[in-house]
């Protein structure tokens, strides 16, 4: 199991390595509610992001974790509107410190005052959905809301994942996905600067 775990880890830093801004948000070549419910799955700044939250709040007691899985869901669709009216540009550094933040808190096992948590959270959805917004037109309303169950379902993997990991193989395994999340991060906003 720890193997599969390290080479699961390695494959998330060199997919990291070949990030790009472009590849990171390649666009919406198939709109609509399916095209959007894959995107999310396709960014690997989005994958990694909302996964990695989703480790994070696997942390959390289920009611926690839920507001604060809310919150997020809530400012991506404010930053997807932010995003769509251009007031949100040039964002492609803070995805990448996003995917960076998350890794890291994860690997420091750190515990955040809840307001500090959800502050956090939001601005992850802010810039996001900002991302996604600037890429769709005021037509593609079922693909925005196909990003939002994509997110959420990543969100859901994520802590699913983390509990499972701390049950079958302990805390240490999600300190090094952690770092597998950050060192992704780290390729990804080196790429982007």
């Amino acid at each position: 199991m720890k193997n599969r775990l390290l080479a699961f880890v390695g494959a998330l830093v060199v997919l990291g390595m070949a990030a790009t801004p472009l590849w990171a948000h390649p666009g919406h070549e198939a709109p609509g509610l399916a095209g959007g419910i894959m995107h999310p799955f396709t960014g690997l700044d989005h994958l990694l992001a909302f996964v990695g939250a989703g480790i994070w709040l696997a942390r959390l007691d289920k009611r926690r974790a839920i507001g604060a899985a809310a919150a997020l869901i809530g400012a991506l669709l404010v930053g997807a509107v932010l995003g769509a009216s251009e007031l949100m540009a040039g964002i492609e550094p803070m995805l990448a410190i996003t995917v960076v933040l998350v890794g890291l808190v994860i690997v420091c096992a750190v515990e955040l005052p809840l307001p500090v948590f959800i502050a956090m959270f939001i601005a992850f959805g802010l810039f996001h959905g900002a991302a996604h917004g600037a890429e769709l037109s005021s037509r593609q309303v079922s693909t925005l809301l196909g990003i939002v169950l994509g997110s959420t379902c990543l969100l859901g993997v994520g802590w699913t994942g983390g509990k499972a990991l701390r049950r079958l193989v302990g805390e240490s395994s999600v300190e090094l996905a952690g770092g597998g999340i950050a060192a992704a991060g780290l390729a990804m906003l080196v790429s982007a600067i």
